[in-house]
């Protein structure tokens, strides 16, 4: 039995299409200065250095000039930091899955903009060949701060979202708390004793300060994929 025409036509728009969108899909264009590169979506990874600064993480796009396979690390600094003093500097050190380690070398190529400061390195095709075969497990760096520098981490398996049912499940925790406390006070005033004074919950506290009580862990992101997707 023949097939349509019609129906032929739409199966190989379909398998075109299969082909063409996972790699539209990952593929962006970062501009430095006065170049531009093809480069991959920007991926966030939490930083050791967010509960400190402001600093919400670090972002990593994997670019690409010819056969030169670049690396880009974006940090926003905090509301009280200098943007033209904090950025990431020196050397970088990716530690992988399969335990390698790769040293990425500063070559003092990086951009100020829109409230954002952007890093490159260059990766070797040894490295690039590396990170295809094994994800990134953690990245450490150096940022430079006012007139100092300190080294930190972001770690590609510390990466969590908002999980609403659990949110919602420790703000009735947290309510039963604060109602508890409002009756200890009231059986304090009916006594004749002062009351004591309103605090914090100690629930309250814990959620403040651990992301497992209103987030969810949604595992590493793969950037052996990512790049293996970008180069093909």
């Amino acid at each position: 039995m023949k097939m349509p025409k019609n129906m032929k036509i739409a199966t190989i728009i379909i398998a075109l299409l299969t082909l063409i969108i996972p790699n539209s899909y990952c593929q962006e264009t970062f501009f430095i200065k006065q170049k531009s590169y093809e480069c991959t979506q920007a991926q966030h990874l939490k930083s050791s250095f967010s509960h400190f600064s402001g600093v919400e993480g670090i972002t990593l796009r994997f670019a690409k000039e010819r056969d030169q396979i670049m690396m880009i690390l974006s940090i926003r600094p905090g509301p009280f930091n200098n943007l033209n003093e904090e950025r990431i500097r020196e050397d970088v050190y990716l530690y992988l899955d399969d335990n390698s380690v790769i040293s990425c070398y500063d070559k003092n190529l990086f951009d100020l903009r829109d409230s954002w400061a952007h890093t490159v390195y260059y990766l070797s095709k040894t490295d690039t060949e590396k990170i295809k075969k094994s994800n990134i497990k953690q990245i450490r760096y150096t940022l430079g701060y006012n007139t100092s520098t300190k080294d930190f981490t972001a770690n590609n398996y510390d990466r969590y979202e908002y999980d609403e049912e659990a949110a919602a499940k420790n703000q009735e925790k947290r309510k039963r708390e604060r109602e508890a406390n409002d009756k200890e006070r009231e059986a304090a005033i009916k006594m004749g004793f002062p009351p004591p004074p309103k605090r914090p919950t100690s629930f309250g506290n814990r959620v403040a300060s651990d992301p497992k009580y209103w987030q969810k862990n949604v595992g590493p992101m793969d950037f052996s994929k990512i790049l293996n997707d970008f180069l093909n």
